[in-house]
């Protein structure tokens, strides 16, 4: 569900979202989502004129226990306790033209359980970068490419990606 909850506040929204763990126990394990999770999200953005804007996005999260989960899944990975993830995202873009943008992210990430021990690489925290560039090919078709990277990390793990992505409107 997604709302506007002020009238005069146009450019912000809020988001409230419940995923539910419907795969088969031994599937939940596999993925590691056996948890039913309540998310929320605040949204805001802002251009200060035609080529310079903002977008900003705040995340809370809790993972609650799932009835389904069996003992032995229980004792060995924690899933008795109920997990509290909070994202924080600041994106700023520079439209160079009516199909090309530019931007660059930051972003903080907490987790309250130590997923190095579950994930190899995996952090309990941290603070990543991004750079990227959009192309808008037609009012349905866009393109674009970002490079991310790790800046901070709690526990170990440190990761650089290249994203490629195709989006079409329909």
């Amino acid at each position: 569900i997604r709302i506007q909850p002020f009238r005069a506040i146009y450019n912000f929204s809020y988001q409230t979202y419940l995923w539910l763990p419907i795969a088969n126990e031994a599937r939940q394990r596999l993925l590691g989502s056996s948890k039913m999770n309540w998310g929320h999200s605040l949204f805001f953005y802002k251009y200060y004129n035609q080529k310079l804007g903002i977008f900003a996005q705040a995340n809370f999260t809790f993972a609650f226990p799932s009835g389904s989960d069996d003992e032995q899944n229980v004792l060995e990975e924690g899933n008795d306790k109920t997990e509290f993830y909070l994202p924080v995202s600041f994106t700023t873009s520079y439209v160079a033209s009516k199909k090309n943008i530019f931007f660059a992210s930051l972003s903080y990430s907490r987790i309250n359980k130590d997923v190095s021990t579950v994930m190899e690489g995996a952090d309990s925290d941290f603070v990543q970068y991004g750079l990227g560039y959009q192309r808008i090919f037609t009012k349905s078709l866009f393109g674009n490419i970002s490079y991310n990277g790790t800046i901070l990390a709690r526990n170990y793990g440190s990761w650089k990606n290249i994203t490629f992505g195709i989006r079409c409107r329909f």
